[in-house]
């Protein structure tokens, strides 16, 4: 899958599919090359990439704006 939007923080289309934090939760996630912000964690990269894809709704919103108050942006 092909991310199809921005990074919600900085703008820039540099996304890529990394692995999430195996001690916390096991799975992937889509992170901003640029900004660092990283999309919700699912157990797969088409999920991941889908999640990243609708943006700041539902539930991977929630995950998107958790990542940009951690990062700073308000």
């Amino acid at each position: 899958m092909i991310l199809q939007i921005a990074c919600p923080f900085c703008k820039l289309n540099v996304g890529t599919v990394v692995k999430a934090d195996p001690v916390s939760r096991p799975g992937v996630q889509v992170q901003c090359t640029n900004c660092g912000a990283r999309g919700p964690v699912y157990y797969t990269e088409i999920e991941a990439v889908d999640a990243w894809n609708r943006g700041m709704g539902g539930e991977g919103g929630k995950a998107l704006k958790f990542a940009a108050v951690q990062l700073g942006f308000n």
